[in-house]
């Protein structure tokens, strides 16, 4: 994902036609049920203790976001 505000387009972009809440995710933010949450440009996102944790991306990222980071 680009940098110049991409994650922020693909809120709006997403939040046209998703049934749900779309928000950008944030470090730190406690997770909710029932949400779209998008990761920004530049981190990884993992979920720690019910809460989103954005890392810089691994070495062996071929994209960020990365949905590796999030799966393992």
């Amino acid at each position: 994902m680009a940098h110049d505000a991409h994650a922020d387009l693909m809120v709006r972009l997403l939040s046209r036609h998703a049934g749900l809440p779309v928000l950008l995710g944030a470090h730190g933010a406690k997770l909710a049920a029932d949400r779209i949450y998008v990761i920004p440009a530049g981190s990884d996102g993992v979920v720690e203790d019910g809460s989103l944790t954005l890392k810089p991306p691994g070495a062996e990222s071929m994209s960020t976001p990365s949905v590796n980071g999030l799966f393992s």
